[in-house]
């Protein structure tokens, strides 16, 4: 909060270097989260055969048709379901 204070500028203690840090700093740890997460995909996908050929399967066939990735629902359930494991395992670890 003591970045966004006012005064007479309204940029408080902000400065547009410290923006930049900021800026960084969150667009890094974006990056960090969302490898951790795909980290965690692929893993289990390498451990079960059986779901990596499905997923892929559901793949070929939609892309064929092109439908958009958001209306895969194998894939889609692949991604919540590493998204909560993660979860599950950082607040429980």
């Amino acid at each position: 909060m003591a970045l966004l204070s006012d005064n007479k500028q309204g940029l408080g203690n902000l400065t547009v270097e410290n923006l930049v840090q900021q800026t960084s700093t969150l667009f890094i740890a974006g990056q960090e989260t969302s490898a951790i997460a795909l980290s965690w995909l692929f893993t289990e996908l390498a451990r079960k055969p059986a779901l990596q050929d499905a997923l892929r399967t559901e793949a070929l066939e939609l892309r064929a048709k092109q439908v958009p990735f958001e209306q895969y629902p194998l894939l889609n359930a692949a991604i919540k379901a590493s998204y909560m494991a993660l979860t599950k395992y950082l607040l429980f670890k």
